[in-house]
């Protein structure tokens, strides 16, 4: 199994060079094409006014999006400059949510930027919904991220199917990898070693991969994505491997899930499965 497209998902309101430079390093560790996609809809009714000031007003809203389109164009042709015969681009003046996921199809993992808490889905992909909808693997990575590297891998692991799909989907990485960690978060007064034999056959199943992990299990005291960001700073893991979305998406927003704080609170690339 390897990763031969892959697909980097630009907001035209956040930075691109987190994206960008997670996107050309993993497109040269696994010599994949890049292709790179945005889209923006300027929809924004001049309710003050109508006529000639109205034609006036839309007409240079819909250049400035024209313009930044273009812009993050030239910033995704100049990160793949010395891969030029492997890239491709898609744009469009529409909104950005169905126009990438249309184009999902034609990737293997999607690469895309921390979203922030008040995001523009005009402007820039819905990344939860990529998750959900997609059926592909989404690297949500820091924004302005300077550089990127795959070689330390913690697996944030539950006996679950978005867990078990994060594994599958993640194993091009886990197999370049030199580090891979397995973490097991469980209650405080479950017995360890229950708790780490599911992960057991995990490990198991990632050697016969060629992957050399070790399995750890920590009791729950302060949440468990707090507990998987913790111990991720701990071994300074370069990528969390996580299920998204165990619970129902509206819950989880609601009251807090795994997905949620990984999402809006690690600071490092979360590779996500549903």
């Amino acid at each position: 199994m390897n990763y031969a497209v892959l697909m980097a998902a630009l907001d035209l309101d956040l930075p691109t060079r987190g994206v960008l430079t997670a996107s050309a390093r993993l497109a040269d560790l696994f010599g994949a094409r890049t292709l790179g996609i945005a889209a923006g809809e300027a929809t924004i009714s001049p309710y003050f006014a109508d006529g000639p000031v109205a034609d006036k007003f839309v007409a240079t809203v819909e250049s400035e999006l024209r313009a930044q389109l273009k812009s993050v164009e030239g910033a995704f042709r100049q990160a793949n400059s010395a891969r030029s015969d492997r890239i491709e681009w898609r744009s469009a003046e529409r909104l950005p949510d169905n126009f990438i996921l249309s184009s999902a199809r034609a990737a293997d993992l999607i690469v895309v930027a921390k979203p922030p808490d008040m995001g523009n889905l005009m402007h820039g992909p819905d990344v939860g919904n990529l998750m959900l909808q997609s059926g592909k693997p989404v690297l949500v990575v820091p924004a302005d991220a300077e550089d990127f590297a795959a070689e330390r891998v913690l697996i944030a692991w539950k006996d679950t199917r978005e867990a078990r799909r994060a594994v599958s989907d993640a194993l091009p990485i886990l197999k370049k990898a030199e580090e891979v960690h397995l973490l097991v978060i469980h209650e405080p007064e479950t017995n360890e070693a229950a708790a780490i034999a599911s992960a057991d056959d995990v490990v198991n199943l990632l050697a016969r991969h060629g992957v050399k992990a070790i399995a750890v299990a920590q009791p729950d005291y302060g949440g468990v994505g707090k507990s998987i960001e913790e111990y991720a700073e701990d071994i300074e893991a370069d990528i969390i491997v996580a299920g998204a979305f165990g619970h129902n998406r509206f819950m989880e927003w609601l009251l807090g899930g795994v997905t949620r704080h990984l999402l809006r609170s690690a600071n490092t690339s979360v590779l996500f499965s549903h």
